[in-house]
């Protein structure tokens, strides 16, 4: 039928009558999960100048309403198409919302270690030093904590053709992407969707105006009902106006034609979640305590966040393209922080 106009014109499009109700929610706790985990730990009590602890855990967990019983709004069966989604409520959440936890990562890795170092009296180098040199080389330790983690990244549901299965890159194909007019490091992460005129493209003047460094062997895993041919198309193409759009007409029973956006609410890609790039950091610190008095001492500390200065790039390709983009750091820079306190 053809879109109803004029002031009541929201009225006519909804399972209900708006002259008087807006929407009406029911707030419930309703939603479940499952959960499958595992953990393993090494340790070693600190003995004999070192110590140290190793856990890795995994986790499995697939919620429906997700994380809360506030995170999820389930929308009326009347919102799709008959049939669509089911009419049970709970089966319709399961259908709609069960899916994998991405706030929690199914790989963790984490550890922590403390180490003498072996200067001054008694240790490996320097074993004789006397009273004076001792103070300044002797009783430093090192410690430590890290963790490397793997994340969750979702298939974009923004277009509709789906002509390739999902390929993976991972860091494999390094390429700029100059479509801004300026060129910027990144990596095609998967085979997401770049416009065809985009790919490895040149302006009149040969300037790159492309994603630049795409293989010979990419197909994209999605395209939008009406891409944008390689040529560009031309403008007297019927279809120039819609072109990078899910433009759809649907004939009306009157035998006219409507244009709009095609979304049944059910992209094939909802809830769709892959393994993206780990996470992985490092900090340190060297201290000692300096002895003073029986019951005084100075401590000294030098910290190191981000020791090894690991920029990490982005862990989630942006948008549909398939493209991280590296010119941000995932993590900041190292930075070191000196202390001196006064125990007693």
């Amino acid at each position: 039928m053809p879109l109803p106009t004029g002031a009541y014109s929201a009225t006519a499009r909804r399972g209900f009558e708006t002259t008087l109700y807006g929407d009406i929610e029911v707030y419930q706790k309703t939603g479940w999960s499952n959960s499958q985990n595992f953990q393993f730990e090494i340790q070693r009590r600190y003995s004999k100048g070192y110590g140290f602890q190793f856990f890795y855990v995994m986790n499995n967990t697939l919620p429906a309403a997700g994380n809360g019983w506030l995170d999820d709004i389930l929308p009326p069966a009347n919102v799709f198409m008959p049939g669509a989604v089911p009419a049970d409520l709970n089966a319709r959440t399961r259908f709609l919302y069960y899916r994998r936890d991405t706030d929690l990562p199914k790989h963790r890795y984490n550890w922590n270690f403390i180490l003498d170092l072996p200067f001054g009296r008694g240790k490996w180098l320097a074993t004789n030093a006397g009273p004076v040199l001792n103070r300044i080389i002797g009783g430093w330790q090192l410690a430590g904590s890290g963790s490397l983690t793997s994340t969750w990244w979702s298939l974009p549901t923004g277009n509709w053709v789906f002509p390739n299965p999902v390929e993976i890159y991972g860091t494999k194909y390094k390429i700029q992407d100059c479509r801004s007019g300026l060129c910027y490091d990144g990596y095609l992460y998967y085979n997401g969707y770049i416009p065809a005129n985009r790919i490895n493209s040149y302006d009149a003047t040969g300037k790159p105006n492309g994603v630049m460094g795409v293989p010979s062997n990419y197909k994209p895993a999605h395209l939008p009902l009406i891409p944008i041919p390689a040529n560009s198309g031309s403008p007297s193409d019927p279809m120039y106006a819609y072109y990078e759009s899910n433009t759809v007409w649907v004939k009306l029973k009157d035998s006219t034609l409507q244009r709009t956006s095609f979304d049944n609410n059910l992209n094939p890609w909802r809830n769709q979640f892959l393994s993206g790039l780990y996470d992985w950091n490092q900090s340190a610190s060297l201290f000692k305590v300096i002895p003073v008095k029986e019951q005084v001492a100075f401590r000294m500390n030098i910290d190191f966040f981000n020791v090894f200065n690991i920029p990490r790039i982005p862990k989630t390709p942006s948008s549909g393209s398939g493209i991280i983009d590296a010119q941000y750091s995932g993590n900041g820079a190292r930075a070191l922080q000196f202390g001196l306190r006064l125990n007693s």
